[in-house]
Protein backbone atom coordinates (compact mmCIF):
# COMPACT_ATOMS: atom_id res chain seq x y z
CA UNK A 1 0.00 0.00 0.00
CA UNK A 2 1.52 3.35 -1.01
CA UNK A 3 1.26 6.66 0.79
CA UNK A 4 -1.40 7.86 -1.65
CA UNK A 5 -3.58 4.84 -0.88
CA UNK A 6 -3.76 5.43 2.88
CA UNK A 7 -6.91 6.76 4.47
CA UNK A 8 -6.77 10.61 4.41
CA UNK A 9 -8.68 10.73 7.71
CA UNK A 10 -6.02 8.65 9.45
CA UNK A 11 -3.38 10.79 11.13
CA UNK A 12 0.28 9.77 11.11
CA UNK A 13 1.66 8.57 14.46
CA UNK A 14 2.49 11.45 16.75
CA UNK A 15 -0.01 13.92 15.32
CA UNK A 16 -2.91 12.39 17.22
CA UNK A 17 -0.96 12.98 20.41
CA UNK A 18 -0.36 16.69 19.67
CA UNK A 19 -3.48 18.01 21.49
CA UNK A 20 -2.56 16.01 24.58
CA UNK A 21 0.96 17.40 24.45
CA UNK A 22 -0.39 20.95 24.35
CA UNK A 23 -2.58 20.23 27.36
CA UNK A 24 0.38 18.78 29.23
CA UNK A 25 2.51 21.83 28.46
CA UNK A 26 -0.22 24.18 29.66
CA UNK A 27 -0.65 22.13 32.83
CA UNK A 28 3.09 22.24 33.53
CA UNK A 29 3.16 25.98 32.89
CA UNK A 30 0.29 26.58 35.31
CA UNK A 31 1.91 24.34 37.88
CA UNK A 32 5.44 25.74 37.76
CA UNK A 33 4.89 29.41 36.81
CA UNK A 34 4.55 30.58 40.44
CA UNK A 35 7.66 28.64 41.45
CA UNK A 36 9.64 30.10 38.57
CA UNK A 37 8.57 33.63 39.52
CA UNK A 38 9.56 32.98 43.14
CA UNK A 39 12.95 31.67 42.01
CA UNK A 40 13.47 34.80 39.87
CA UNK A 41 12.73 37.01 42.88
CA UNK A 42 15.09 35.03 45.11
CA UNK A 43 17.88 35.21 42.52
CA UNK A 44 17.34 38.94 42.18
CA UNK A 45 17.70 39.37 45.96
CA UNK A 46 20.85 37.25 46.03
CA UNK A 47 22.27 39.27 43.14
CA UNK A 48 21.62 42.53 45.01
CA UNK A 49 23.27 41.17 48.17
CA UNK A 50 26.34 39.98 46.26
CA UNK A 51 26.68 43.33 44.48
CA UNK A 52 26.40 45.12 47.83
CA UNK A 53 29.09 42.91 49.37
CA UNK A 54 31.41 43.54 46.42
CA UNK A 55 30.91 47.32 46.69
CA UNK A 56 31.56 47.27 50.44
CA UNK A 57 34.54 44.88 50.30
CA UNK A 58 36.34 45.27 46.96
CA UNK A 59 39.74 44.19 48.34
CA UNK A 60 38.42 41.03 49.95
CA UNK A 61 36.48 40.19 46.81
CA UNK A 62 39.55 40.70 44.62
CA UNK A 63 41.73 38.51 46.85
CA UNK A 64 39.07 35.79 46.91
CA UNK A 65 38.77 35.89 43.12
CA UNK A 66 42.55 35.61 42.76
CA UNK A 67 42.63 32.66 45.17
CA UNK A 68 39.82 30.84 43.41
CA UNK A 69 41.43 31.50 40.03
CA UNK A 70 44.76 30.15 41.31
CA UNK A 71 43.12 26.98 42.63
CA UNK A 72 41.22 26.40 39.40
CA UNK A 73 44.42 26.92 37.45
CA UNK A 74 46.25 24.39 39.62
CA UNK A 75 43.48 21.82 39.29
CA UNK A 76 43.22 22.33 35.53
CA UNK A 77 46.97 21.91 35.02
CA UNK A 78 47.07 18.54 36.85
CA UNK A 79 47.71 15.56 34.66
Amino acid sequence: MSVEETDPQQQPPGQAEAPYLGDAVRELEERFAPRIEEAKEQLSLVNQRVKGFIRENPGTTLLAALGVGYLIGKLASRK
